[in-house]
């Protein structure tokens, strides 16, 4: 029989909740970026992996976050929609070696890789920070079921593009899952972004660390020969 890859498992309970109980649409960005994507959020990109041969200039640095795929799809389609909705899957890569062997003989290895989800939400109507933290609460309730409580603890050191008084992390049973957090309308402006736009990134590391211990739930058949009061 094929090996059980809860991994994979989580991946899909993933993608389903959040198409199907948030209506997310799902999107799949290059896990390339440019510096002038990074410049305009503030970022320092000296740390970013450049690739010898990139298919344009504007896409020559591996993606630390999701963030700047999420934030263009935001850009392009915010002229023809009053509210969008998307979410991610997908890997970021750092600058340190990871666990992949790069020629087979165990002495050089790939990139780092981490597998990270994020969704963004960016409208008009606004107070998407406060129903983010809904989906992020709802969303770990359904994936985790178990009835640990989500927090959302105040960041001290948080990130140059956002703005500091609507963001968050997002810790679980003492684990620190990922952030929320509203852009900054300065950075936004300069994106190009025209509306309120709040991203949440998740480490999928995490929340599988967590999948592993609850418990899957199986089904029974009914008794024969039922108890009857």
């Amino acid at each position: 029989p094929p090996e059980i890859l809860l991994e994979r498992i989580l991946e899909r309970k993933v993608k389903n909740i959040l198409s199907g109980n948030f209506n997310l649409t799902e999107t799949y960005n290059y896990s390339f970026v440019g510096e002038s994507q990074l410049k305009k959020l503030n970022l320092d990109f000296t740390n970013y992996l450049k690739l010898v041969n990139p298919i344009s200039d504007q896409q020559n640095l591996l993606r630390q976050n999701l963030l700047i795929g999420l934030l263009s799809n935001v850009k392009v389609n915010q002229f023809n929609y009053d509210e969008i909705s998307l979410f991610e899957v997908g890997r970021i890569y750092l600058d340190t070696p990871g666990t992949f062997d790069k020629a087979g003989n165990d002495l050089e290895r790939l990139p780092y890789q981490e597998k990270r989800i994020a969704f963004v939400l960016s409208g008009k109507s606004g107070n998407y920070f406060f129903e983010a933290k809904g989906i992020v609460e709802r969303f770990l309730e359904l994936v985790l079921n178990n009835g640990w409580e989500t927090e959302f603890v105040s960041i001290e050191d948080f990130p140059v593009y956002s703005d500091s008084k609507k963001s968050a992390r997002i810790r679980i049973n003492n684990h620190d899952l990922g952030l929320i957090t509203t852009i900054d309308d300065s950075v936004a402006k300069r994106f190009g972004l025209k509306n309120e736009t709040v991203v949440t990134e998740i480490n999928f590391a995490e929340l599988l660390a967590l999948f592993n211990v609850c418990p899957l739930k199986k089904y029974q058949p009914l008794s024969k020969y039922p108890a009857i009061s």
